[in-house]
Order: structure tokens, then C-alpha cells, then sequence
């Protein structure tokens, strides 16, 4: 075979190559544009607009301002009852930040003997779990009864799960550190859920 058509034939597969290299290029760029732009929502902290209004309970509204509002309903423990208050929080806040909202309005709109209870931090792991941090009037102020106690963490967990989608436990700690009980009447330690708090 003459020296010039190997020349030739090696020209063509550096050509095939490189064009095979360009489209599995192309190929995974559309393939992860698709992936992060509309199936982004796997790692997305960004709180959707709920599409099941009766199941979370948030009805949508808008508001020029913040370019649009839910109205969420906090859950609030009223003597030894669990009552609903409605509150506004923008959408485009991210989940933590709502989550955030949510319980420090939840903490003001507390009975005057639990005014000092705040919210200090909170986080959402991966499963679903919120770790809400409070200060450490949350122990100082506990002293409740049975009834009562159970109306405090359970109107707690009803405001963040019904308003927040994909929470799947609360656990509660106090200046940074894991709480096995507030009164003595739950054990919280492994979160309220498997406390007997979730209704």
C-alpha cells in the first residue's frame, strides 16, 4: 500500500475521532442541562409551590411586592389546645430560611408564660429530618403538664410538616445539644415523630 493512502486513511480516523469526541461532548452537555434543569429538584433547596393545597394546607396568593406569598398555618398551643393561626411567607425563600420564618412566628405567637422561647438555628439534613436549635428558654419555660407539653410539640411538628413539604421527622435541641424531654412526659431524643407527637 502506497505511503499516501495510509497517510489518507490515518487523516480520516483523527477526523472520525475528533468528530466522535465532539458529538459524546455535545451528547452529555444536553444530557446534563436536561438533568440539572428539569430534574434539578433532587438537589434543589428551593421550597416548590405546593401542588396538593387540601394535603399541606397552603393555599397560594400573590403579592406584587414579593413576587408571590403562601399563606401557611402554624399550628399554636393554646391552654392544653392545638389551634390554627395563619401567617404569610414569601416563596421564593429557600426551604431552610422558610423553615426558619415558620418557627420563629411560631415562637412570637407563643402564650405569654413561653415568650421567650427562640429559635436559635435550623437545618434539614437529607432524610428529610429538621433539627430546630431553640435557646435555652425552651428548658426554662417547660415546666408543663402532660396535656400541655404534648400541645406545644405537637402544634410544633403540625406548623413545619402541613406547611413544608418533604419533612419526614422535628428533632428539638436546646443551645446546640440534643434534649431527651422537656417536662418529663415524651422521650424526644430520636424526634417527635417516633415520640408519639405526629398526628
Amino acid at each position: 500500500m502506497p505511503s499516501n493512502q495510509k497517510s489518507i486513511r490515518r487523516g480520516t480516523s483523527r477526523k472520525g475521532l475528533v468528530v466522535a469526541l465532539i458529538v459524546t461532548f455535545v451528547l452529555l452537555s444536553g444530557t446534563a442541562y436536561y438533568f440539572f434543569s428539569f430534574r434539578g429538584e433532587l438537589f434543589s433547596t428551593v421550597l416548590r409551590q405546593p401542588t396538593q393545597v387540601a394535603q399541606v394546607m397552603v393555599n397560594k396568593a400573590t403579592d406584587s411586592a414579593l413576587g408571590g406569598i403562601v399563606v401557611a398555618t402554624l399550628f399554636l398551643p393554646i391552654d392544653e389546645e392545638i389551634r390554627p393561626n395563619e401567617i404569610k411567607i414569601a416563596t421564593n425563600a429557600v426551604q431552610t430560611a422558610m423553615i426558619d420564618t415558620l418557627v420563629s412566628e411560631f415562637c412570637r405567637l407563643l402564650p405569654e408564660h413561653l415568650k421567650d422561647i427562640k429559635l436559635n438555628s435550623s437545618y434539614k439534613d437529607r432524610d428529610g429530618v429538621v433539627y430546630l436549635d431553640f435557646n435555652s428558654e425552651l428548658k426554662a419555660k417547660a415546666s408543663l403538664s402532660a396535656a400541655q407539653e404534648f400541645a406545644l410539640l405537637g402544634s410544633l411538628y403540625q406548623s413545619v410538616t402541613k406547611n413544608i413539604q418533604g419533612i419526614t421527622d422535628i428533632r428539638v435541641l436546646v443551645d446546640g445539644k440534643e434534649v431527651d424531654t422537656l417536662s418529663g412526659h415524651f422521650f424526644i431524643l430520636r424526634g417527635l415523630k417516633e415520640a408519639g407527637i405526629a398526628q
